[in-house]
């Protein structure tokens, strides 16, 4: 593994050490920050400088915190948010995989309990991921 990979995977191993023990994630103001954050990814103009800058602050691993744990609202937000991201660069799709986040995502269309809502989130984020 190369250096930029390893230090990027400590990196999300790093900030998701900050990140509360598991649990159901129900607070609104969670589900609503990845919404607010998804709607700033969408309105970047350049669809570069604000979502490489995300993640630079460490939104990538907190986005998988939520589609593990977040309620189905923050689970749609973090999905959409992660699908822009994934949408802009072939370096973001690698910080959002080495973050975890292709599990994640496949986790939400495999079990029965997740609304059609977020699968189709899911689906559309790991469409973006697979992107050349």
């Amino acid at each position: 593994m190369s250096d930029d990979k390893q230090g990027s995977t400590s990196q999300c191993q790093l900030r998701l050490q900050f990140v509360p023990t598991p649990r159901k994630l129900s607070h609104p103001a969670r589900a609503n920050a990845a919404g607010l954050l998804w709607n700033l990814l969408l309105l970047d103009e350049s669809q570069y400088g604000a979502r490489m800058r995300a993640a630079e602050l460490g939104a990538v691993p907190l986005l998988v915190y939520m589609l593990q744990y977040g309620d189905c609202e923050g689970q749609c937000n973090a999905a959409g948010a992660l699908a822009t991201m994934a949408f802009s660069s072939s370096e973001l799709r690698g910080h959002i995989q080495e973050c975890g986040g292709v599990p994640a995502l496949l986790d939400i269309l495999y079990h029965y309990e997740h609304t059609s809502s977020e699968k189709s989130m899911a689906a559309n984020a790991l469409f973006h991921l697979c992107l050349n």
